[in-house]
């Protein structure tokens, strides 16, 4: 009776144990999706305010997105390096730069990410769209 009683001890400190190790996993990984939560908001918030000229880096400064003053959403390799190079652009303008040349990108509340010809103006439009 008491190796019975033993064994129930020690297996209910053994599940003890291993619910304390998974609540800190899991708190761990609440923290984690926290803080990754909030990298996300403020990298959206400086795409949303993405305007003609301007640019974001990447974290080890390998790549850059530029809003091109003709309206082209482009991702440069190598930033400002003699090996620059375009990876990847919206090809959406063919070059055609708008009479004020403005543009602003923004990250729609439907998840669609907008490229807009004189933003905030009444004759606004977007000329690109990642949905196609």
């Amino acid at each position: 009776m008491q190796i019975k009683c033993g064994l129930a001890y020690l297996m209910c400190n053994l599940e003890s144990n291993k619910r304390k190790k998974l609540e800190k996993l899991v708190n761990k990984q609440h923290v984690m999706l926290k803080q990754l939560e909030q990298k996300l908001e403020k990298l959206a918030k400086e795409v949303e305010n993405l305007k003609t000229k301007d640019r974001i880096a990447s974290q080890n400064g390998d790549f850059t997105l530029v809003m091109q003053n003709d309206g082209n959403l482009v991702i440069y390799e190598n930033p400002d390096t003699p090996d620059e190079e375009p990876i990847w652009a919206s090809d959406n303008r063919d070059g055609i730069i708008s009479q004020n040349g403005l543009y602003a990108l923004r990250m729609q509340d439907d998840g669609n990410l907008v490229i807009y010809e004189n933003p905030n103006a009444p004759d606004e439009e977007p000329i690109w769209t990642s949905r196609g």
